[in-house]
């Protein structure tokens, strides 16, 4: 936990601003009339919160429980259970299987994180966003070997995929 509140301290002013950004926007799409409270509350919250988990994943490779804890209770504002318990236990599945099939693909925080995300956003848009970040995953790095014609390695931060992916499937489909 102490590493982790050191880590927090090194984050760079350039992304401190874009967690200001997020904010102020949300309370002027909340002002004038876009978005409900809640909505204000839930999902610009719920991205920072992938912005962290993508920020911990690039930095040093794990993303921290607290993060998925504290997503889980985001996934309680606005709470619809149906949604939220199948996107809980059914969106980390394909990744849960990759990991126990392939040793080192994934790593447990990104099951978490799958997992705790479809808390938040229900299964549809969880199952959506995972398809979204890992073509976008595939794409970026066909393009990174294409153009250096080398494999840093096989193993890759997938956090900053997946927040991609969620929010192309929450700009696109919602919730």
């Amino acid at each position: 936990m102490k590493e982790e509140l050191m880590l927090l301290r090194t984050i760079p002013w350039k992304h401190r601003v874009v967690l200001i950004v997020m904010g102020a926007i949300s309370i002027l799409l909340y002002l004038f009339g876009f978005i409900n409270f809640i909505t204000g509350l839930k999902y610009p919250t719920f991205f920072a919160l992938l912005l962290f988990a993508s920020y911990f994943d690039l930095k040093c490779r794990m993303i921290p429980d607290w993060i998925h804890i504290l997503l889980i209770i985001i996934g309680l504002i606005n709470f619809d259970v149906t949604k939220s318990v199948l996107g809980f236990l059914i969106s980390p599945l394909p990744f849960l299987i990759m990991a126990l099939v392939s040793t080192g693909s994934i790593g447990g925080g990104d099951i978490k994180l799958v997992g705790s995300s479809g808390f938040v956003l229900g299964y549809g848009s969880t199952i959506a966003a995972s398809m979204i970040s890992i073509i976008v995953a595939v794409c970026f790095y066909s393009l990174y070997y294409l153009s250096y014609k080398k494999v840093k390695s096989m193993a890759f931060p997938f956090a900053p995929f997946f927040q991609v992916g969620c929010m192309i499937a929450m700009f696109f489909g919602g919730t």
